[in-house]
């Protein structure tokens, strides 16, 4: 599994695209728990399976822990009330809902450390083009603690001016990291 994280930091994004997407989520994977060795984290590794059962239960249910959410809620919850959401406060409702504190946002032209950063970024984004609608072009996939979700984004009812994929790695039932890719439009 290293030499295929040593790859992709050797290759490009067109290179990455005709990877399995076995090897993705693994690379991505990888290069997330390097991430995590960097800043000093001692978390257990990502290789461990996570534990499901709260999954969808309230804070009162599981003994005052936060809310735990399954990898395919995660996907469309930061698709859909994340990026996909125009009021600030309800967008940073979800943010805090379901984002780690220590969370991480990857995208082609920078990273992002933490909520707020998150916060900032989406409503930037939204802010853009607060017409556009994102649309599952898949149901979300999960392979162990991550998993991934493909969408196009435009104005309702014209064509799709943008594709991408989402990729996160979960931890306790939240999202730790998102990859974001974009696509070619179908």
């Amino acid at each position: 599994m290293q030499l295929l994280a040593t790859h992709f930091h050797r290759t490009n994004y067109h290179d990455f695209q005709e990877l399995t997407d076995r090897q993705k989520i693994l690379i991505l994977a990888l290069l997330y728990r390097q991430t995590l060795a960097a800043e000093g984290d001692n978390s257990p590794s990502t290789d461990s399976p996570t534990d499901s059962s709260t999954s969808g239960q309230n804070e009162e249910s599981t003994g005052g822990q936060a809310m735990s959410y399954s990898i395919s809620t995660l996907l469309t919850r930061n698709l859909d009330d994340v990026f996909g959401e125009n009021d600030p406060a309800r967008r940073r409702a979800a943010i805090d809902e379901i984002f780690t504190e220590d969370c991480v946002f990857y995208e082609p032209g920078g990273v992002y450390h933490g909520r707020d950063a998150i916060d900032c970024v989406a409503g930037a984004i939204k802010a853009t083009h607060p017409d556009f609608r994102y649309q599952r072009i898949a149901g979300p996939e999960e392979l162990g603690n991550g998993g991934r979700v493909q969408w196009v984004s435009g104005r309702l009812g014209e064509a799709p001016a943008y594709a991408g994929t989402d990729f996160i790695i979960a931890q306790d039932g939240r999202i730790a990291a998102v990859y974001l890719f974009f696509d070619k439009l179908p």
